[in-house]
């Protein structure tokens, strides 16, 4: 045989294995699957992811079909981690493929998605002061401390913070998180009255527990060794002399009396009184005449007239 047909034949079987090399590698890659995340019912813009297991099914599809970013943790306990809390940012209806451009960034998600069913959430005003020094960031376990006429006792403890303002995420490059509110989980109800009705009276502070700490105070009793401050006492009376106060004169009432006239011709006139006590009975009876009783009614007025001053009289 000659060399060019001899090279001729090597090149064919090359570009044979070459051909069918390509063509196994293609159908290979067609019929590639990849598993993905399909929700079981639709669901609707700006709801919360709150169990990736209830809500999503792994479901495995061509890999030429996947969309360009689906979300796929590697098990559903990396899922809750990943997935728990955030939010959706399209209305994705049933049996549809999650991916990155359904959700909103884990940051903006909101505080709503990291409650579990039962729980609630409260804020309270902070300051350096009761805060720690601001070391109390979001995921910190803090006890609450209630705090009434100088008499602390404490309100809650073992209590998670879900944010400091409006951040619900731990900064990488500060170790606290300056703000004017914090926001805390409660276990039920009955937690978030309690902690509304001291947020209203007196003062609250949070004190820092470490991690892992479940313990439990002994007593929940305020402080008896701490008494409220005395209060503070009025300032004594301005000094005034003392004066004495005028006796009053005693009222002494009249006895009633009642009177009739008798006028006989040519007899002069009398008036006939009689006396009577408090049940109305006679006690006394006296007669006097119409001139002695005229008589004493002007002598009364001459009394009360008023007394005329002489005019000077000048000797030139």
């Amino acid at each position: 045989m000659k060399p060019k047909t001899m090279i001729l034949m090597i090149l064919a079987i090359v570009c044979g294995l070459v051909a069918s090399y390509m063509t196994s590698q293609l159908i290979a890659q067609n019929k590639e699957e990849v598993v993905v995340l399909k929700t079981k019912d639709k669901m609707t813009q700006w709801s919360t992811i709150k169990d990736p297991e209830q809500q999503f099914e792994e479901v495995a599809i061509l890999k030429k079909n996947a969309p360009t970013n689906p979300v796929h943790p590697a098990d559903w306990k990396s899922a809750q981690s990943v997935l728990r809390g955030r939010r959706i940012k399209t209305t994705m209806d049933k049996d549809t493929v999650l991916t990155e451009d359904h959700l909103l960034k884990k940051e903006v998600s909101g505080i709503d998605g990291m409650l579990d069913k039962g729980k609630r959430a409260i804020s309270i005003p902070i300051s350096a002061d009761r805060a720690v020094a601001f070391f109390v960031v979001p995921g910190s376990k803090v006890d609450v401390i209630h705090t009434v006429n100088s008499v602390p006792q404490v309100l809650l403890e073992n209590v998670l913070v879900l944010a400091i303002d409006l951040s619900t995420q731990r900064a990488e490059d500060r170790v606290g998180a300056p703000g004017a509110t914090a926001t805390l989980q409660m276990d039920n109800t009955e937690q978030v009255l309690k902690m509304a009705a001291a947020r209203d009276r007196g003062t609250l502070s949070l004190v820092m527990r470490p991690p892992g700490d479940e313990s439990q105070a002994k007593t929940d009793e305020p402080l008896a060794s701490i008494a409220p401050p005395p209060p503070i006492a009025p300032p004594p009376p301005p000094f005034e002399d003392p004066k004495e106060e005028p006796k009053a004169t005693p009222v002494v009432k009249a006895a009633p009396v009642k009177w009739i006239d008798i006028s006989n011709g040519a007899q002069p006139g009398l008036r006939r009184i009689f006396t009577l006590d408090k049940d109305g009975n006679v006690v006394d009876v006296k007669d006097r005449a119409f001139e002695e009783i005229r008589q004493d009614i002007k002598a009364k007025a001459a009394e009360k007239a008023p007394v005329e001053k002489p005019e000077k009289v000048d000797d030139k």
